[in-house]
């Protein structure tokens, strides 16, 4: 059974339905391919260099060998890929960003691709221009087993206690209530749209009531919640918190102090990105980033194209994906930046190892109708509602209202107006007021991007 028609199965149960479903083993609701990845876990942890890059050598090979055979990108490299070893050949591979993917994504699908079992996504488009992507079908559930194997550095457990701060939909939610259950991963969702003065003692009582053993969610909101707690005085309050899962958007240093003193439990974040070309946790010893070694083969490329080797150096993180067959990306350029550490690490691992991660965008936040401060993580929309709009940006000069500047397609038509503005407002509710703005054009920066939120609000 497809991903999607499992997901859509899912959604259109009963609450009481979706309950009992989860009565299943976990490992067996998240299929055959989650319970590979993350049974290799323990192996990884304890593999030398030499057996790590063994086996990046290998699952590499296998990626190159099919991309030079079925898409057509990359056919002209197939001698390369057929003379030297994957390693050596994948330096002869051009690096590939979001704009040339973009122009032609058609060139970068294999020949076999309608007979592939596949999904459509998209980048989030905090930098106001989505990538359509496509992954292969059993990659959701391979992503949530890496994503499980890097909580274990904090405790975690598959089906153990969350409360969830993300910009997920919340279509149902009663007056007066910010949360929904989400039986499926034992979780309590909680939306960041409303966190507002008069709202958070709310967030802190259900909090309190459904006693979480983990946090998970964007730094902004948990931080935002984190304030509260620590100025009402309330952390003696709140169940024993085993660690706080931080991700979506980058984590700044006063926020993890914060946040880290408020729920008086350790912070936990980690790098990664839509396209699926890398990802990378945080040690449980020190503050360095591990790349996973059976995800991605990552390089560290400086501005002149050349890879980065020595320690300390800098340079933007380049991935190849070494998992997804129906899209795969080969050398592409994240747009982040990083430096790199010796492999060698305190708790025992030898994997690339990075710090000092630099992202492509700022935290930039939205202020809804009662102060609340809704960051554009949350606002962030996976999907094709995009797919009639060049570029939109977000523009806000009174509190509670934002405008939706969309420079359209000549496809675009009325109905696609109506579901963006639908979207957003199934997403963040009675807390600010949606009205879309089409332009002739989003003037682009000096450096060829769009600014995401042009704001006349002044923020402390």
């Amino acid at each position: 059974m497809s991903f999607d028609l499992k997901r859509r199965l899912y959604e259109g149960m009963p609450l009481p339905l979706r309950k009992l479903v989860c009565s299943i083993p976990f490992s067996w609701l998240a299929g055959k391919k989650y319970r590979e990845v993350f049974s290799r876990g323990p192996w990884f942890d304890r593999a030398s260099r030499e057996d790590i890059l063994a086996y990046q050598e290998k699952a590499l090979g296998k990626l190159l060998a099919h991309a030079t055979s079925e898409v057509p990108a990359y056919r002209s490299l197939k001698g390369v890929v057929e003379r030297f070893k994957p390693l050596e050949a994948l330096s002869a591979f051009p690096l590939l960003d979001k704009d040339d993917l973009q122009a032609d994504v058609e060139r970068y699908l294999p020949l076999g691709f309608d007979r592939m079992p596949h999904y459509e996504t998209t980048t989030g488009g905090t930098s106001g221009n989505q990538l359509r992507l496509f992954l292969d079908d059993q990659s959701q559930a391979m992503e949530l087993g890496y994503m499980h194997r890097q909580w274990e550095r904090v405790g975690y457990e598959p089906k153990a206690r969350k409360a969830v701060f993300r910009g997920v939909s919340f279509d149902h939610l009663k007056p007066g209530e910010f949360w929904q259950e989400n039986p499926i991963y034992n979780e309590l969702q909680f939306s960041p749209f409303h966190m507002s003065e008069k709202n958070l003692g709310k967030y802190v009582e259900q909090l309190i009531r459904f006693q979480p053993q983990f946090l998970h969610g964007y730094p902004s909101a948990l931080d935002v919640l984190a304030e509260y707690i620590i100025r009402h005085d309330l952390s003696d309050s709140l169940p024993k918190i085993q660690a706080v899962l931080l991700g979506s958007e980058g984590v700044l240093q006063h926020q993890r102090v914060r946040i880290e003193k408020g729920f008086g439990s350790k912070a936990f974040s980690w790098y990664g990105l839509s396209e699926r070309v890398a990802l990378g946790g945080e040690c449980e010893k020190n503050s360095s980033y591990h790349l996973m070694p059976d995800y991605g083969f990552v390089e560290i490329v400086k501005e002149n194209g050349e890879s980065c080797f020595e320690e300390g150096e800098r340079g933007e993180i380049v991935g190849t994906s070494l998992f997804n067959f129906s899209m795969p990306l080969i050398r592409y350029r994240t747009g982040d930046w990083a430096k790199v550490l010796s492999p060698s690490c305190e708790c025992g691992r030898n994997w690339d190892r990075i710090d000092e991660v630099e992202g492509r965008r700022k935290q930039e936040f939205v202020i809804g109708k009662q102060s609340t401060k809704i960051s554009l993580a949350a606002l962030n929309m996976h999907g094709s509602i995009f797919d009639e709009v060049v570029r939109f940006q977000y523009f806000q000069d009174q509190p509670g209202v934002m405008n939706i500047r969309i420079m359209p397609s000549p496809e675009f038509t009325e109905k696609d107006a109506r579901e963006i503005e639908s979207a957003y407002k199934r997403k963040v509710g009675d807390e600010l007021g949606i009205h879309l703005e089409i332009v002739e054009d989003i003037p682009l920066t000096e450096g060829g991007k769009v600014k995401m939120l042009i704001s006349t609000l002044t923020d402390e």
